[in-house]
């Protein structure tokens, strides 16, 4: 989304904007955390953040990076847990990491083949995980 910065009705600055699926329930759970690079404090979205971030993403044959970001934020501990509390609360998002797990069973050799692509030796054991106990 294009964000027209101006002042006294000049354009100033042209800036972009990224809509970040869930945005609202990302910053209603506070799903970030701060950061320190370089001595500047930057807030990044944590564990659970990422996953709900990325959970159509994953699905794009265009970003195969995202199945892989979700199964490294999933092995970090109370993810899991912290996710199931977020799909209780949101029934949209339950839904939607409902859809989630139903496209990697249909389709898990591709999903296979792009946790291979970053390094992980056996996709099988992942799966569970990736499937949310669903």
């Amino acid at each position: 989304m294009d964000l027209d910065v101006t002042v006294g009705g000049i354009r100033v600055k042209p800036l972009l904007s990224v809509n970040i699926q869930y945005g609202d329930v990302i910053y209603s759970q506070n799903l970030f955390t701060e950061m320190k690079f370089d001595g500047k404090l930057f807030n990044v979205l944590d564990n659970a953040g990422v996953i709900i971030s990325k959970i159509n993403s994953c699905h794009n044959k265009k970003r195969p990076r995202d199945i892989y970001d979700i199964y490294l934020s999933l092995l970090e501990e109370g993810a899991l847990g912290k996710i199931n509390h977020l799909a209780q609360i949101n029934p949209s998002l339950n839904e939607n990491l409902k859809n989630y797990s139903e496209k990697l069973k249909s389709d898990w050799p591709t999903y296979s083949g792009h946790l291979k692509e970053f390094g992980v030796n056996d996709p099988e054991q992942a799966k569970k995980l990736l499937l949310l106990g669903r």
